[in-house]
């Protein structure tokens, strides 16, 4: 093997003049995410024309794109080159027979080599690969993995080049390498911290152990399982009309969203049924009957929370049995603790449409919302409607099909959630529209309904807190890889190497009302304690004007833009969204959560979790928006510059059209 020579952090390591300017930047960390200072990085690739230095010593200069570089105290490196290009291996020989009778390409995709080494730590040798290069589905060699993939995007900044020492414009290309201890074991080969080895790494306790740095394997190769941003995983279509008369309609007249699809249920029954979700939830389920639903909330023993879900009662011939609905990682726990545990009951899973593998639902379910919502109700039960008071249920009768209703809204205004038997949704749906039309009903798709959230104030799917602690160890056995918990996908300024710092507490959330200690279950202890003083508040942040017109400007500006504000919703991970919050004086005081565009408020808002102390209408703080180092690795992160957003403290919910609402009766 050639060896390459050293040298000084920045230097150019292309000679011979030719190909595209690129700066490669990267760290080499151990796998707690700690800075490895004096690792040796060692790089070698192939020229604009798809050559290595050896294979033309009378062409190229000598150590052509080679070099061997020393991580600094923070266990960077960064160097100069050019953008590589693929190539053909050999194939004259035993090697183009084989190639030929398997009907492969003899190429290699566009790739920089890397060997790391540090003491103590187990040396790694890897590609970066070039996210638009030919033959990345096919490699000669088969040494492409998702996780080694990067875009090389063009950077038009005369000051940036400048300081790079590069002409303008430029490429870009940013590759962190962990390194695992000594005594440590490898991850088998074949495997890789993408979401498509999950499977190969067998359970969610298996990947963990294959992982160096779980919150950046999370923070950047996960592709997320919600179909919040994946509208393949979701027939409903993003938009009916367009998003802005969708969300005004919940506020001026009506709409309908159809919730058939992306949300997981679980139907419980048998004689420890009720004593087995009693056990589990922090709510008091004393006065749960067939007549009133629950926001049913689970918890590890350290009263951290691992989902939410709606519980609903059921009591027929055949005993009463229990219908929970939403929140995946909730409902493995309740599934884990009912097989694990000495419980008499009988599980059915009906997960949502993209993980069902039969293909349809139990359940249909919509969820009529808005002030004109009552009126629609009216005209379409047939008979008599009776007061439905919030939370509460009924059953009655549209079209023909008896249909079961909550009094609930999602836009947090005179909602009713309405659900039955699958096969007959449409034409449910179609005497809803129906009785609809004359009072401005809508329907609405995914984009409006997840933008929902900013009125309402409801943080969706939490990390569950089960990533950490040997008490969980043998529920991560039991979890598969390749499940929600292995892919979901954080995003944000916040970025902490303690998967810890993302859990939350039913108090963070604005549950303390719920929470209830006339019975015992997982993680009492820890929240009676924290009952009298909770640490965090759940608020709403209003992002002031002027920075928001500043970050929508920069993308007509030169140079590289801040992060790009979606409308209208700005979650560019997948529902666990962490943006940094400081006082005016700098100090970290809580985390931005969900972000977006409210047509109803003509703000831009996000909900927040902040310190106790910090949570007062009024008060000024900033958010650190856009990622660390020019964003994350994320297909939805473009590359970015960070900026501080003003924004004013409000109370949560922030409409006040919701606060008044959204308990009434209807």
């Amino acid at each position: 093997m050639v060896s390459s020579p050293p040298r000084e952090p920045g230097d150019n390591i292309a000679f011979d003049g030719k190909g595209e300017p690129c700066l490669v930047t990267g760290r080499v960390t151990g796998p707690d995410g700690e800075p490895l200072a004096g690792a040796l990085v060692d790089v070698w690739q192939a020229n604009a024309d798809g050559f290595y230095d050896v294979q033309q010593p009378d062409v190229q200069p000598e150590r052509n794109l080679r070099g061997l570089f020393t991580a600094d105290h923070d266990g960077r490196f960064w160097f100069r080159t050019i953008v590589p290009r693929y190539y053909p291996i050999p194939d004259d020989g035993p090697v183009g027979q084989l190639l030929a009778a398997t009907n492969r390409y003899p190429y290699r995709p566009a790739h920089v080599h890397f060997i790391a080494t540090a003491p103590g730590y187990r040396p790694v040798t890897t590609h970066l690969f070039v996210d638009d290069s030919p033959y990345l589905d096919s490699d000669a060699v088969f040494g492409v993995k998702e996780s080694l993939v990067r875009p090389f995007p063009l950077v038009d900044d005369p000051g940036r080049a400048a300081e790079a020492g590069l002409p303008n414009p430029f490429r870009a290309v940013h590759f962190d390498i962990a390194l695992l201890r000594a005594d440590q074991t490898p991850r088998p080969r074949g495997t890789r911290t993408m979401a498509t080895a999950d499977r190969n790494a067998g359970s969610l306790q298996d990947l963990i152990d294959a992982t160096p740095n779980l919150v950046d394997h999370l923070y950047n190769d996960t592709p997320g399982p919600h179909s919040r941003i994946r509208a393949d995983l979701n027939p409903v279509p993003t938009e009916f009309s367009n998003w802005r008369d969708e969300q005004r309609a919940w506020r001026e007249t009506a709409i309908l969203f159809d919730q058939s699809h992306h949300m997981p249920e679980l139907f419980l029954s048998g004689p420890d049924a009720f004593a087995l979700l009693n056990s589990i939830g922090v709510n008091s389920l004393a006065n749960l009957d067939p007549t009133r639903a629950k926001q049913f909330i689970g918890c590890t023993a350290r009263g951290q929370m691992i989902g939410d879900c709606i519980l609903y009662a059921h009591s027929d011939q055949t005993g009463d049995h229990y219908e929970l609905v939403s929140s995946m990682p909730l409902l493995n726990w309740v599934e884990y603790q009912a097989k694990t545990g000495d419980w008499d009951v009988t599980i059915e899973r009906d997960n949502n449409t993209s993980d069902n593998p039969t293909g349809r639902r139990a359940k249909f379910r919509f969820q009529l919302d808005g002030p004109n919502a009552s009126e629609i109700f009216d005209a379409v039960v047939e008979g008599d409607t009776a007061e439905i008071k919030f939370f509460r249920t009924a059953r009655v009768r549209i079209a023909g099909v008896e249909v079961l209703v909550l009094r609930h809204g999602m836009a947090g205004h005179k909602g009713v959630e309405i659900s039955g038997p699958y096969e007959h949704g449409e034409k449910v749906r179609a005497a809803i529209l129906a009785a609809g039309a004359e009072h401005g009903l809508r329907q609405g798709g995914t984009k409006a309904y997840f933008s929902t959230l900013y009125e309402q104030a409801w943080v969706a799917y939490p990390l569950p807190a089960i990533y950490t602690g040997e008490d969980l160890r043998a529920y991560r056995e039991w979890l598969p890889a390749d499940g929600w918990e292995g892919k979901f996908s954080i995003a944000g300024s916040f970025v902490s190497n303690n998967i810890e710092d993302y859990y939350v507490t039913p108090y963070d959330l604005g549950y303390g009302h719920i929470v209830k200690f006339d019975h015992d279950f997982i993680g009492r202890d820890v929240l009676e304690e924290l009952a009298p003083n909770p640490p965090r508040k759940k608020m709403t942040l209003v992002w002031n004007a002027d920075d928001v017109l500043r970050i929508v400007g920069s993308l007509l500006e030169p140079g590289v833009p801040y992060k790009y504000l979606e409308l209208p919703v700005a979650d560019y991970g997948n529902m666990i969204q962490r943006d940094e919050v400081r006082s005016l004086d700098g100090t970290f005081v809580g985390l931005s959560t969900y972000t977006g565009y409210s047509i109803n408020e003509r703000k831009i808002l996000s909900i927040a979790l902040l310190d106790a102390e910090h949570a007062v209408p009024g008060e000024e703080v900033t958010i650190l928006w856009g990622e660390p180092d020019g964003g994350s690795r994320k297909p939805r992160v473009e590359l970015h510059q960070q900026t501080l957003v003003r924004a004013t403290v409000a109370s949560a919910p922030y409409a006040a059209a919701v606060q008044q609402m959204m308990r009434s009766s209807i």
